[in-house]
Order: structure tokens, then C-alpha cells, then sequence
């Protein structure tokens, strides 16, 4: 597949969340400031037209101010943009997902000049370490839990799936961990909820990405190479 044929525009939140809610692993719609659909330009291809939406990469505020502040005390919820979602079908082949990465940072350089910083997170519980982010030149923070935090994800397959006490909740009508333990069928395993990784993006000219990237709060380290931390699962039967 010929990735200099990908192109990207803005499409409606309706067409967005419908690709969303259809086929991204998370199935749930966020919020959106920003949809862009991804088109390919050969009409010749059996597959692919220039009317046909082939994947879409959706960008929104972060979760709240403490995201920004934990940043840089030059961010606010007015300049940050989070990557949301983004979700290509697999026929374009590999390493699209970067192409189309790269191609929203250069939409919203020239499109959105007031958006100085983009972040993004990658879920290992989900099985990612953010090559995609690693693959456009992201930067990755080592970031640590929150104090006086803590939390646990249940498997029901032996640990292929992992899922939240939130996703638990419209079933069992709690996010208690340990009210979960006592009505969870048998057999079940927990294990410590993971810290996602976090890579974030500065944006503007040379002079702010510079004074960006000095005040970070959280050092930038090499990137991960795998996601091997040692996990103490446990099994309840």
C-alpha cells in the first residue's frame, strides 16, 4: 500500500463515533474538538475510493487541569489537545498509523495555532507501549501514580482481557474492589492496575517547543522496548 496515497480532512463527530463505537478496542465514544477521517487517494484500488472513510484519529481537551499541570506550568486546558482515539481498518497495511499521526500534527500546526502541546497515553493492560507515538518522534515521560492511589484490573480468561471496576459497574452496581472480590463468579484474576505511558508532543516554533520541553515536570526517557514489568496476578477460584 503506497502511504504517500493517505490523506486526511476533518469529517463530522456522528461519522467519528460510529467508526469509534464500532471497531476501536475501547468501543466508547470521547470527547471531541477535533475528528479527522482518513482517505485514500486510488480510486483504481479495488479496495479504496476517495469518498470511502478508511479510519479516523479524533483529538480532545485532556481529562482535566491536573493533566496540564502535571505537564508544564506553561499548559492549560485552552492549549492542550489529547489524542483520543484513533482507529484505521487493516486493509492499508502497516506503518499507516504513523503516517496518519504525523499528518494530524501537520493539520493542527496550520489549522489550530492556539494547540501548543499534544499527549496521548498508551494502555499496557491493553498490551501497548506506544511504538505508534515512538514512530513519530513523540516524547516519553516516566510518570508515576498518583500518591494514595491504587487499584486493581479483573480477568476472566486468565489474563488475555483485562477489565476496569469501572466497566464492572452497570453489572454489579459497585466499584468497590473488595465488594467486586466477594460477588465476581469464580474463577477470576486481579491484578495491580498499570500506570499508562504517557508521550506528549510540543508544537509552535523553535523558541517554544525549547522552553516547553525545559519545563516539563516529568523527565523524558528512552522509550520502552517492551512491556515486560514483572505483573503479581492473582487467582481467585
Amino acid at each position: 500500500m503506497e502511504l504517500d496515497k493517505v490523506y486526511i480532512k476533518p469529517i463530522s463527530n456522528a461519522l467519528a463515533k460510529d467508526l469509534i463505537v464500532k471497531n476501536h478496542y475501547t468501543h466508547k465514544w470521547p470527547v471531541s474538538e477535533l475528528a479527522l477521517g482518513v482517505f485514500h487517494k486510488g480510486i483504481e484500488h479495488a479496495l479504496f475510493s476517495d469518498d470511502v472513510v478508511l479510519g479516523t484519529i479524533i483529538f480532545g481537551p485532556t481529562a482535566g487541569v491536573n493533566v496540564c499541570r502535571s505537564l508544564s506550568p506553561l499548559l492549560n486546558n485552552i492549549n492542550v489537545w489529547e489524542l483520543k482515539r484513533l482507529w484505521i481498518t487493516d486493509d492499508l497495511g502497516k506503518n499507516v498509523e504513523s503516517k496518519v499521526i504525523s499528518l494530524s500534527i501537520d493539520y493542527i500546526r496550520n489549522h489550530h495555532k492556539n494547540i501548543k502541546c499534544l499527549v496521548s497515553y498508551s494502555d499496557p493492560d491493553a498490551g501497548h507501549r506506544g511504538t505508534i507515538y515512538q514512530a513519530t518522534n513523540f516524547i516519553y515521560q516516566d510518570i508515576e501514580r498518583e500518591k494514595n492511589t491504587s487499584g486493581y484490573v479483573f480477568s476472566f480468561d486468565e489474563g488475555k482481557t483485562w477489565l476496569h471496576p469501572r466497566t464492572l459497574f452497570n453489572k454489579y452496581g459497585t466499584f468497590n474492589e473488595e465488594k467486586l472480590i466477594e460477588m465476581l463468579p469464580r474463577p477470576f484474576w486481579t491484578k495491580e492496575l498499570s500506570v499508562k505511558h504517557r508521550y506528549v508532543y510540543p508544537l509552535g516554533d523553535k523558541i517554544w517547543r525549547k522552553k516547553l520541553i525545559q519545563s516539563f515536570n516529568y523527565p523524558n526517557v528512552p522509550y520502552l522496548k517492551s512491556n515486560t514489568k514483572p505483573e503479581k496476578v492473582k487467582k481467585y477460584e
